[in-house]
């Protein structure tokens, strides 16, 4: 199905800027466009289905909406500055599963777990830790998690298998020690976080990190957040993909048919 995507994409990519009739493709490329875009998220989502605190990617309508209402004006302006529609994250929360782990939370409700990244901050659903070699809790790709007051260090005489963990955050050893406190944020519109790994992500400046409501979450303990997408799903979504694809390749080759019968006509 991919080769398909690739060769269509190139015919209709030379069209488009080369061919005479490229206003007659222009809403059809944008559709093709938006399609490959669609495909590409349904493949990451199949791939990262069982990722802890994976959010699902989706290709919204607003090209296909705006076409069907605006102007010929409008099909213009969108050929010259080549708009696609953006891809969207899914924040719906994902499925609880409990693993029994001690190292393992998840957070119900609003709200992401903090990790370090050299001189930023990330945040991420994933709560699938471990303890690194100093003894800091760290996400599996050994990014310090922050707690309260920075990073959170498991002493080496600490019982893993005891460790407690309360629905505000607070992590305790066996002793009832307080080792530190999860470092839960909030943000006032998801839809600006980016993409910074598989299941992590950044903030613009412009809109920082606040600290969570306690009223709005709940740290789980031995708990992970399944993906919130589903194989069956995507599949179902590729099919209507492919069919999306071959509808619009059939409309460009019938304009060009009908193009070419013209040329034939006006020049016999």
């Amino acid at each position: 199905m991919q080769a398909l995507f690739e060769r269509g994409s190139a015919w209709h990519i030379s069209c488009y800027f080369y061919g005479m009739s490229a206003d007659f493709y222009s809403p059809e490329f944008q559709m093709i466009g938006r399609e490959q875009d669609r495909l590409q998220s349904i493949s990451e989502n199949i791939a990262n289905s069982s990722m802890p605190g994976f959010k699902k990617l989706t290709v919204g309508d607003q090209v296909f909406d705006t076409l069907l209402n605006q102007s010929v004006d409008f099909y213009k302006d969108l050929r010259e500055k080549g708009r696609f529609d953006p891809v969207f994250i899914d924040f719906t929360e994902g499925p609880l599963k409990q693993t029994e782990r001690p190292l393992d939370f998840a957070v119900q409700g609003s709200g992401f777990f903090v990790v370090r990244d050299d001189k930023r901050d990330l945040y991420t659903r994933n709560g699938h830790f471990k303890v690194g070699p100093d003894g800091t809790l760290q996400n599996m790709d050994g990014m310090p998690v922050q707690g309260a007051n920075g990073n959170i260090v498991v002493p080496p005489e600490a019982n893993l298998s005891q460790l407690i963990a309360g629905p505000d955050g607070t992590i305790r050893d066996e002793q009832n020690n307080l080792l530190g406190t999860l470092k839960v944020v909030q943000f006032e519109d998801l839809q600006r976080l980016d993409r910074a790994g598989t299941a992590l992500y950044s903030a613009p400046e412009d809109m920082p990190a606040r600290e969570g409501d306690i009223e709005k979450y709940e740290v789980v303990h031995k708990t992970l957040e399944g993906s919130n997408t589903t194989i069956y799903d995507e599949l179902a979504e590729m099919i209507s993909c492919m069919r999306a694809f071959e509808a619009n390749q059939r409309m460009v080759r019938t304009f060009d048919e009908d193009q070419s019968k013209m040329i034939n006509t006006l020049g016999a």
